[in-house]
């Protein structure tokens, strides 16, 4: 039952935003619009809130980042190995990697790092410890993703890496976690007033991210699906959190901290890299493929994870 009452809220709410697309209910700019408010607007405050008002145990959160860089890296080099062993162009190849290792953290692994530990001991700090975590891998997956797509095609150059340096230093869900970490240390306690607003205004992060996430899997085009979409999403769902248990493991974290580590691993690949890859000119049928198998083979990598932490 703790599965089921940790994932269905998720996995309803996106199969849900999916009908809700088939049937005409959104549109293509009407979903853009509720993306945006969640991105500018409803997670910002979430991740604000839960940083400032619950902050992670003293020196977990540090831990718990080289946990989830670390365990990056060693997927990376699994895609890499793999990808080189099915003899990939570097084109593709750029965009198999990008898609092994870049989760949708903020959409998925947020809200089920919350329903997860709701109503554990001391379980308010584990959203504050997924926030932190999310804040630094937003960093790192922005960087890696770019560099391995303009790498692939020789296209490296300062102008590009400052671009590049640009768009992630201004990313809001970096400056919510910043914000958060500075308030907590350095404000003190936050007045009801904007404790307040911003619960209101976070409330409907969650569930409306979880639609449009839905609502992006019905339109995302699944030409060509192979064996080179099957082993990324595989890369992603189920290397990932074994990849984050061991490093867990090796840096000594406790138990909520590890599994943390181990769900925001688990997720499924992001959305944004199927906008990201066509951007940059990498495969973008490789890129949609992944992201619609890892959300199915997600719902196992996370039940595993959950009855782990349950067990």
């Amino acid at each position: 039952m703790v599965i089921l009452n940790t994932l269905a809220p998720v996995f309803v709410l996106i199969a849900l935003g999916a009908l809700l697309r088939r049937f005409g209910f959104f549109d293509a700019r009407g979903v853009d619009t509720l993306n945006r408010c969640c991105y500018w607007i409803g997670l910002p405050a979430l991740l604000f809130l839960k940083i400032g008002l619950d902050p992670a145990p003293e020196g977990a959160s540090g831990r718990l980042v080289l946990a989830l860089l670390g365990a990056t890296a060693l997927v990376l080099f699994a895609a890499l190995a793999t990808g080189l062993l099915l003899r990939q162009p570097a084109r593709t190849l750029a965009t198999f990697m990008h898609v092994s290792f870049r989760g949708n953290l903020a959409y998925v692994g947020l809200p089920v790092v919350i329903y997860a530990f709701e109503g554990r001991p001391g379980g308010a700090a584990a959203g504050a410890l997924a926030a932190m975590g999310l804040g630094a891998c937003v960093v790192a997956h922005n960087i890696i993703a770019v560099i391995l797509h303009l790498a692939a095609q020789h296209r490296l150059s300062t102008k590009a890496l400052r671009h590049m340096l640009t768009k992630t230093a201004t990313n809001p869900l970096l400056l919510a976690c910043v914000a958060g970490f500075a308030w907590q240390h350095v404000a003190g306690p936050m007045p009801q007033a904007i404790v307040r607003s911003l619960t209101v205004a976070g409330q409907f992060a969650l569930p409306l991210a979880l639609l449009c996430v839905g609502s992006a899997l019905v339109t995302t085009p699944l030409r060509h699906v192979a064996v080179a979409a099957t082993l990324a999403a595989a890369l992603k769902t189920l290397v990932g959190p074994l990849a984050g248990l061991l490093l867990a493991r090796l840096l000594g974290l406790p138990p909520m901290e590890t599994g943390v580590a181990c769900l925001l691993m688990a997720t499924p690949t992001a959305i944004a890299s199927y906008v990201l890859t066509g951007q940059l000119g990498g495969d973008d049928r490789l890129a949609a493929g992944t992201i619609v198998l890892s959300t199915l083979l997600s719902i196992a990598s996370l039940s595993g994870v959950i009855w782990l932490l349950n067990g």
